[in-house]
């Protein structure tokens, strides 16, 4: 006798993240790259969730869905504590050979670890950034490009 079994999801669990927000004080300019030009303005009292951040030349810059902005006296910075909901959550493959875990999103986040083919991971959020879909995991943001869903 054999039995039927049935292939089990994963199970979730809510996820609480730290994100961190910019409440801009007055216009800001923001840029593509850092070190780029000043691709447009921000407008006063935008809330912009802040994806990474980079201190340069003791600078402290933050990276928007937009791009590049110096956060200084311009915007109030905070971090608050958000749960996703194991509902809302997505289970998808690497399908590279090697899949670069990153810090934040975007290339320019610095690597902080890697993933393999096969790898099963748990999608907390996606944002789309310069064209490209990334997705957060618990330890970091990957591209969407190299996982199958």
């Amino acid at each position: 006798e054999t039995e039927n079994q049935q292939e089990e999801k994963p199970q979730h669990t809510d996820v609480t993240l730290n994100k961190t927000y910019a409440t801009l004080s007055q216009p800001v300019a923001y840029y593509t790259t850092l070190g780029g030009n000043v691709a447009g303005t921000l407008e006063q009292g935008q809330r912009l969730e802040i994806l990474d951040e980079k201190e340069i030349d003791g600078f402290l810059w933050g990276r928007c869905e937009q791009g590049w902005l110096l956060l200084g006296s311009s915007a109030k910075v905070e971090t608050v504590e958000e749960t996703i909901e194991a509902d809302k959550q997505e289970t998808a493959t690497v399908i590279a050979t090697c899949l670069n875990l990153r810090a934040g999103v975007g290339l320019e986040s610095s690597i902080v670890d890697m993933l393999y083919q096969g790898t099963e991971v748990q999608i907390l959020e996606t944002k789309r950034i310069n064209g490209a879909m990334w997705a957060r995991l618990n330890h970091g943001w990957i591209s969407m490009d190299y996982i199958t869903q």
